[in-house]
């Protein structure tokens, strides 16, 4: 598995993985009044949102970079549809042979601990 990040990376010649850290005031009105107009302003509706938005980013950047990584936790605080949200953008990131990993930690407002948990990779 990791020979083949190692592959990618040289393919993208990019040694750098994308952080998706989830929060709605990152997201463009548009996604969010599109999700909003959907599933009213609820944690669905934030989710499919954060969804979107991951979505595009994915889909611009999946060819120029090797991989990316969500912050679990910070996915967490929408509830079990942003546990969805997470599941739905690792099937996207696979789909487009996309490396993508997720480092879990309790907590969004707080500093790293001093020994990073393990990083989960998904393939």
């Amino acid at each position: 598995m990791i020979q083949q990040l190692i592959e990618k990376i040289k393919k993208t010649k990019a040694p750098i993985c994308v952080g998706l850290d989830p929060m709605l005031s990152y997201i463009p009105e548009h996604i969010l009044k599109k999700s909003y107009g959907e599933f009213g302003e609820t944690l669905e509706g934030a989710a499919d949102a954060i969804w979107q938005f991951n979505k595009e980013i994915i889909d611009h950047t999946w060819d120029l970079i090797p991989s990316v990584k969500p912050q679990i936790a910070m996915y967490e605080q929408f509830g079990i549809e942003g546990m969805k949200s997470i599941r739905r953008r690792w099937t996207t990131a696979r789909r487009r042979d996309f490396w993508s990993s997720g480092t879990p930690r309790e907590g969004t407002s707080a500093p790293p601990p001093p020994l990073m948990l393990p990083v989960i990779w998904v393939r």
